[in-house]
């Protein structure tokens, strides 16, 4: 029987979204991250910084409201 749907999430066995996940060149995962949160979101861009030897990306604005979470 065929999944429909969603075929990562099946495939991974997610159940909420987001869930995102950093994963290093030797397959550990570095982050993980269920649901909304904006200080995940700015450790995964310091993580990803980091691994890639560049300037963290500022991806949330001084005059956006961003909440700080919400479940998935």
């Amino acid at each position: 029987m065929e999944e429909s749907g969603y075929p990562a999430s099946n495939a991974y066995g997610l159940t909420n979204v987001p869930s995102v996940f950093l994963i290093s060149t030797d397959g550990q995962i570095e982050l993980s991250s269920v649901g909304w949160s904006k200080a995940d979101m700015e450790e995964l861009s310091k993580k990803i910084a980091a691994m890639s030897n560049t300037i963290p990306a500022k991806i949330f604005g001084a005059d956006e409201k961003v909440p700080e979470f919400k479940p998935g």
